[in-house]
């Protein structure tokens, strides 16, 4: 395909995608400066293990804030840990799912040689609200390789989510993104003052209909499957949604999504803001 040719069908994309977007009825959001968060606390290639408190404690000191993932046991306590296997120090056994392990049995496999493996939600949110009370923390919830989250798992997520936000006085300081529909209904109805993103994975229009349907805060967007750049989020903000977008850590692609001025970026990348020229986006706003 000619150059020319190339840029015409990337247009026609990212027409099609603000068209899809008109769907739905007016309701202008005025735009905040982007924050840009580290990928599982402290990025891929961080010096600390991903999705611990060492992690998050580092990420918070670098960048807007953190992206982790989160877990629930059976005791119904939140631990930080991207899928829910719980492993053994050898990071090679599988102890089990986190779901069906009491903390007792989390326990011993949390520190290893002196490492960190698994944190608790609790813990972190108490160590950040002394150090890094104004920093945002978004709490990806997730159920994967071992078995999907239970509606009544789900339920209790959110519950615990709600309560640790409230006993924390981390109002505003934390938003939750999920595929899980139970989790983030229970989200939204409790009216707890955290923000909720639909997981948007190969498609902008589903999700952002789901978010709608569930008075969500907007998506949380893989980036590189449809075409975004400032008219899609333009035509989000339209519609009253919000945007987060994912994992992007190629310079040519943090310049590419810094200039479409989404309202959340996660990244591996602690240099972020080296590649976008030092100036934050200029968003306008619209209400």
């Amino acid at each position: 395909m000619s150059g020319a040719l190339a840029a015409a069908a990337a247009l026609a994309l990212a027409l099609s995608a603000c068209e899809k977007i008109e769907y739905l009825p007016p309701d202008p959001l005025a735009g905040w400066p982007t924050k840009v968060l580290m990928h599982r606390g402290g990025g891929a290639d961080g010096p600390y293990r991903d999705n611990t408190l060492d992690a998050v404690l580092y990420g918070a000191s670098v960048l807007d804030g953190v992206e982790v993932d989160v877990q629930i046991s059976k005791d119904g306590t939140l631990w930080l840990g991207h899928d829910n296997e719980v492993h053994a120090c050898d990071d090679v056994t599988v102890v089990g799912c986190f779901q069906d392990l009491l903390d007792s049995e989390i326990e011993p496999h949390a520190t290893c040689g002196g490492t960190e493996h698994y944190s608790r939600l609790d813990e972190v949110f108490a160590a950040v609200k002394l150090v890094y009370p104004e920093t945002l923390y978004s709490l990806d919830v997730k159920g994967q390789y071992c078995r999907a989250l239970g509606v009544d798992e789900a339920r209790a997520m959110a519950d615990e989510v709600a309560r640790l936000v409230a006993a924390n006085g981390l109002d505003g300081k934390v938003m939750v993104e999920s595929s899980q529909r139970e989790f983030l209904e229970r989200i939204v109805a409790s009216a707890t003052p955290v923000p909720s993103f639909v997981v948007a994975l190969d498609d902008i229009d589903g999700p952002l209909s789901a978010s709608a349907n569930l008075g969500a805060t907007g998506i949380s967007f893989k980036y590189g499957v449809e075409p975004l750049d400032a008219g899609v989020v333009a035509g989000i903000h339209r519609v009253g949604k919000r945007i987060v977008v994912w994992t992007i850590d190629a310079p040519e692609d943090i310049a590419a999504v810094w200039a479409a001025q989404p309202d959340v970026v996660q990244t591996d990348e602690p240099d972020f803001m080296s590649y976008t020229g030092g100036a934050a986006p200029a968003q306008a706003g619209t209400k």
